[in-house]
């Protein structure tokens, strides 16, 4: 069953770009188009975004420009491709297709598909107003349907006289209808940068006890990205020089995974754990024939090292060594024996976390936060102990909430 489903991927890799057409919500025809693919044996599914722009927290409605990023593009092909870039009248609805991408079998034998990412970006040029957000949408089911709200800010758009002179910029012809026509867009380049990022993971050990953690090929961490402001000129800005705004966090899988738990504090050390992360800076220009030309960048992480993490601030804890609570679980090991304690179901668990990324544009400070998603079943992150000595090892999480992603030691 592992070789049908490497085949399979293999079979959509090579069909990339992974987003196949744009669709019309409620036209009959997208049912009978879909269940056409399934007949003829092609795995792809429909999602629907459900946009929904607002000021200040109060709904608006209006002409807008509505541009989306896919992102899970860039497993494959190396950058973020636009499936979409066109004048819409919100709040309303896009549809399009996808291939479905198995990177799992379920214990009840079902396939697992590789959830998709996009970056919805909704502009007003006229007004100045920009926002934008990641939407994570999994497509188990054939029809798939998500809805966002997006918070615009003004002065996000800056506009200069000689706006619109686009001989500057390379022309890329649109493909399907999901691009406005006499429109245009190209990713003027794209960089890999890696950075060591904190999170808030959290590693407690007391004496004679090691302790470390273990990521799988499908452990999932959950990374903040940005986009930048538009610019209207013929000279962009360079990335440090531009102002940044929050995507919300995008999911980053390993690139590698280690072979064993990773074992990094013992004997009463405890300390926060740091990852490198693997970060894609994308810089594109748009155009509209009525309407100018504009320049931003797109930074987000595509890939964590499995194996990478280190110890990057040491802490106390007052629980640990302490009285355990009725919910703690306890278990007599010997010297050598090995244990885990899964986290998850939970939602996110969030910790802002200041780190400075440098790019070869410089550095600059982002505010970066890690959460975790479990609403369907896969690799979980594991905290791994080791008995140092023989005896009766008491652990449980942090406040009873698997969300925490801390574990706390006692002796019996």
């Amino acid at each position: 069953m592992l070789k049908v489903i490497s085949a399979l991927l293999l079979a959509t890799v090579i069909l990339s770009p992974i987003v196949v057409s744009a669709l019309l919500l409620n036209n009959p025809i997208m049912l009978y188009d879909l269940f056409k693919d399934y007949l003829e044996g092609r795995n792809i599914a429909a999602i629907t975004i459900n946009i929904e722009p607002k000021i200040n927290g109060e709904t608006v409605s209006g002409t807008y420009v509505v541009v989306i990023h896919n992102l899970t593009a860039s497993r494959y092909i190396g950058h973020s491709e636009i499936i979409h870039m066109k004048r819409v009248s919100l709040p309303a609805r896009i549809t399009f297709k996808v291939w479905r991408i198995p990177i799992k079998i379920l214990p009840n034998k079902t396939v697992l598909y590789e959830p998709y990412e996009f970056l919805v970006i909704v502009a007003n040029p006229a007004e100045g107003y920009l926002g934008s957000k990641i939407v994570e949408v999994w497509v188990q089911k054939p029809i798939n349907i998500v809805s966002i709200g997006i918070e615009l800010k003004p002065g996000k758009i800056h506009t200069y006289t000689n706006n619109g002179d686009s001989h500057y910029l390379l022309k890329v012809k649109t493909k399907e209808d999901t691009v406005e026509p006499l429109a245009e867009r190209e990713m003027e380049w794209s960089k890999n940068e890696t950075q060591e990022t904190g999170t808030n993971i959290q590693l407690h050990s007391i004496p004679d006890l090691k302790v470390g953690y273990f990521v799988k090929e499908n452990t999932v961490l959950y990374f903040e990205s940005y986009t930048s402001d538009w610019y209207g000129s013929l000279v962009c800005p360079t990335p440090d020089e531009v102002e940044w705004n929050s995507n919300g966090k995008k999911e980053t899988y390993p690139l590698e995974e280690p072979g064993s738990p990773v074992y990094l504090v013992e004997n009463g050390a405890k300390g926060k754990l740091k990852f490198d992360v693997i970060y894609i800076l994308e810089k594109w220009w748009i155009h509209f024939e009525k309407g100018g030309s504009y320049c931003y960048y797109v930074l987000y992480p595509s890939e964590y090292y499995g194996g990478s993490g280190e110890i990057y601030e040491y802490v106390s804890c007052s629980q640990c060594e302490g009285t355990p609570p009725d919910y703690a679980g306890c278990s007599y090991g010997s010297v050598g024996q090995e244990l885990n304690l899964d986290f998850g179901p939970g939602g996110p668990g969030n910790a802002e976390i200041k780190t400075v990324i440098g790019f070869s544009f410089g550095y600059k400070v982002f505010y970066l936060s890690i959460s975790w998603y479990r609403e369907i079943e896969i690799d979980h992150f594991e905290i791994w102990f080791k008995w140092l000595k023989s005896g009766t090892l008491c652990r449980w999480r942090h406040n009873n909430d698997p969300n925490s992603y801390r574990a706390h030691f006692a002796w019996g």
